[in-house]
């Protein structure tokens, strides 16, 4: 999650101010890429490349930040990169789409008008109108992470959530089954819940409707 908001929501915003640019050209064609690849086979070429050829990071298997904080980075880094190239192409087509819907808005102009810098219009002012969005999508690709991470999970072989899940399915564990489930329930409400709370500190309308 940390990774599609540092890096979907720049993206987003460059390839927006920068329409019809090679820069834009190439952002949304990557974006493209990134959204028709599959998990596994991201995870796969991510282990040849950097684990096999490059022998930056390991193979598989998990570190516990207990025993080593630089080994739990090292275990982490690629399995969270698997999980976050879909997601991080479709925030940033998302805020991409709203940049440019917003670009001619009279607000924006006035903004302009006055003086503003094109970073401080584009990175902060429609930003917030792009931000809506993002969290929305955010909120509700909370359940394809966890269906992606039982795949990614597999292919690292790191013992998560969703490995437990696959393993008490297959043990016909149905207790821990169950368990699993309820808590992804629980963890999908409460992840939507948090995004409603932050429409209204993005977006001062929202208060102000609900008052």
């Amino acid at each position: 999650m940390i990774i599609v908001i540092a890096l979907g929501i720049p993206f987003g915003l460059l390839a927006g101010r920068f329409r019809g640019s090679l820069l834009d050209r190439f952002l949304m064609g990557s974006t493209f890429v990134g959204m028709s690849l599959p998990e596994f086979w991201v995870a796969m070429m991510l282990i040849l490349g950097f684990s096999v050829h490059l022998g930056w990071f390991p193979v598989s298997g998990y570190i516990w930040p207990a025993e080593s904080i630089p080994g739990w980075l090292a275990a982490i880094v690629l399995p969270s990169i698997a999980l976050a190239i879909d997601q991080l192409a479709l925030v940033a087509r998302l805020v991409r789409d709203s940049v440019i819907s917003t670009a001619r808005m009279p607000w924006v102009t006035s903004l302009r008008a006055r003086g503003l810098s094109d970073l401080s219009v584009v990175g902060l002012h429609q930003f917030k109108s792009a931000a809506v969005t993002s969290i929305t999508v955010l909120g509700n690709s909370f359940a394809g992470f966890l269906t992606a991470a039982v795949v990614v999970e597999m292919v690292f072989n790191i013992p998560g959530f969703g490995w437990l899940t696959v393993q008490a399915a297959l043990q016909r564990d149905y207790p821990l089954l169950q368990g699993a489930v309820l808590i992804a329930a629980a963890g999908y409400v409460l992840v939507n819940l948090v995004v409603d709370a932050l429409y209204a500190v993005i977006d001062p309308r929202i208060r102000a409707r609900g008052a």
